[in-house]
Formats: structure tokens, C-alpha cells, sequence
């Protein structure tokens, strides 16, 4: 398993969990090949810019996207919308965050 991981403060931290049936679609929604490398404690308010551009991927693209979510999915589409707007907020909410991920747990 593997989650983003977003650092809110000293003793706060946000995950959001990316199973191996999800890695996927998060690929085609980021426009990465290796979700590893795609935060490295990147600063709130430039992880709020990749976020809003993937949330506008789906948007744009949902059907493809919807074409590599797999059965084990339960959320489909609009999960992983849900999911980019919670880590928007969480990083809107703390201006000082950083984000890393996605980490293997």
C-alpha cells in the first residue's frame, strides 16, 4: 500500500491511501509515469497548483479514466474527485504544508 502524505504541521499529518488497484488511474490523472517522484515535501501552494490541474484532467478525461478504475473500486470517477479536493483542502487549510508521496507503507 502507498498513500500521499501531506505534512500539516510538527504533528500533523494527512494521508490518503493509494491501493495497488488505484495506481492506475492516479497515473493518468497526475500525467506521471512514477507517482514517487511526483511530490518531494513540494510546497503547499505548488501542490495546490498540480492538484487543481489533475482535478481539471478528470474532469476533462473522466471517461478514460473511468475505463482503468478497476471492479475492486467502489468510488469510481467521483472518489478520486473527492479525494484531490480533500488534499486540496487540507493543503489550502495549512499555507505552511508540504506534500511528499506517494510512499510506500
Amino acid at each position: 500500500m502507498n498513500v500521499f502524505e501531506i505534512i500539516l504541521s510538527d504533528t500533523s499529518i494527512e494521508h490518503t491511501v493509494v491501493d495497488d488497484y488505484q495506481v492506475e488511474p492516479w497515473k493518468l490523472i497526475f500525467e506521471t509515469e512514477d507517482l514517487s517522484t511526483l511530490f518531494d515535501m513540494t510546497p503547499a501552494a505548488e501542490a495546490i497548483a498540480v492538484i487543481d490541474a489533475a482535478v481539471a484532467r478528470l474532469t476533462a478525461n473522466s471517461e478514460l479514466i473511468r475505463h482503468v478504475i478497476t471492479s475492486q473500486e467502489k468510488l469510481g470517477v467521483r472518489g478520486y474527485r473527492t479525494r484531490l479536493l480533500a488534499m486540496r483542502r487540507d493543503l489550502a487549510n495549512y499555507p505552511g504544508a508540504r506534500m511528499s508521496g506517494v510512499l510506500e507503507v
